[in-house]
């Protein structure tokens, strides 16, 4: 009997578990800064996972039941075969041997039984957990391009936002937004934005190291986490990134298109809130919209936005699984300014000579 409690008690939680992580993934997800047709998809997409959880949840009501009500006949035969052998007992002319052995049999063939059935609902279970795992992932992909979506990003943002606030472990955050992105899919349709969208996804993906989390933030703009990295050496991937960007030609429909973007960069401060990190990044961002397009801004945490150095050969391709050289911190080279938003030397950070050691 305190094998069948215990049965019940552990698909009782397991059943519990997946009702909190539907839940977890039915919970609104962000919508600012999507196109309509971008919320139409996502809608779609949150009824479609709604109905498929729904689904794996009533089969595991099921399942549960099911174990309840294999654990609870057992019981109940077990009693009945301890309720039978106590009845022969008080029988004098009885034969207690052969009651005695037919019980043992009975009660070796019932737990034989729930043994086989309990072993049938863990698989069953185990299925179902990799079918919820898949969704997890799925819920956390974005469809079109296959990168992290915002929901997964804001995950790995705030924890690697506290590793350094923790530990000292640098962060910098990278901001792409893909330059005129409006004009393509009125000039070009939808279909061609996509396929922009996926380009742009996979230029990003090829300039980054392993260790970077890139993501599409929402609508035509990436994010991209970079650790162990300080704002130097951030403003060079971001400079490559963009190049990457710029050269990748993309094929859709018969047609080549190129597009350009601009990218904003910014290093978490101490103390300093993750809203306030990704305000930052955004801040470069406008800046280097408005400075023309399809360059990169770094803002370094004084109230200082910078320009990257536009001169910047083009980069040939390499071997980005391995950890470019440090290069020298420019701040250090600075003078102390009674001003704490002194610009950088010359308003620019020279990355000519430092990219030529990539």
């Amino acid at each position: 009997m305190q094998f069948g409690l215990g049965v019940l008690l552990t698909v009782s939680t397991v059943e519990l578990i997946l009702g909190t992580l539907v839940g977890w993934f039915l919970r609104s997800r962000t919508l600012e800064g999507a196109d309509d047709g971008e919320i139409s998809r996502l809608r779609e997409s949150q009824r479609q996972q709604g109905e498929l959880l729904d689904y794996m949840l009533q089969r595991a009501s099921q399942l549960t039941g099911n174990i309840g009500k294999d654990a609870g006949a057992h019981a109940t035969r077990v009693q009945q075969i301890g309720h039978d052998l106590q009845m022969a007992s008080q029988v004098p002319e009885a034969n207690l041997h052969v009651a005695l052995t037919g019980a043992m049999a009975s009660v070796t063939e019932a737990n034989e039984q729930l043994q086989q059935q309990l072993r049938d609902a863990e698989r069953k279970l185990a299925d179902q957990a990799d079918e919820l795992q898949a969704q997890v992932a799925i819920a956390r992909t974005d469809k079109l391009t296959g990168l992290l979506n915002r929901r997964a990003c804001d995950d790995a943002l705030t924890q690697r936002s506290g590793e350094f606030q923790r530990y000292g472990v640098p962060l910098s955050l990278l901001m792409f937004d893909i330059d005129s992105f409006k004009s393509i899919n009125d000039s070009h349709g939808h279909q061609a934005g996509d396929a922009v969208l996926r380009g742009v996804a996979q230029s990003l993906v090829r300039a980054m190291r392993d260790v970077d989390i890139v993501c599409r933030y929402g609508g035509d703009e990436f994010m991209i986490l970079m650790p162990a990295t300080d704002l130097t050496g951030a403003a060079i991937a971001a400079e490559r990134a963009r190049q990457q960007i710029q050269a990748a030609v993309i094929k859709h429909a018969g047609r080549s298109l190129q597009v350009t973007a601009s990218g904003g960069v910014a290093s978490v401060l101490a103390g300093e809130t993750v809203a306030d990190l990704v305000g930052r990044a955004d801040q470069a961002l406008y800046a280097a919209k408005k400075a023309g397009c399809n360059c990169v801004r770094l803002h370094d945490g004084a109230g200082g936005i910078h320009p990257t150095d536009a001169h910047v050969r083009p980069l040939a391709p390499a071997d980005l699984s391995r950890q470019p050289p440090r290069a020298p911190d420019v701040r250090a080279a600075t003078q102390p300014s009674s001003d704490p938003r002194a610009e950088l030397p010359e308003a620019t950070i020279d990355l000519a000579d430092y990219v030529q050691q990539l």
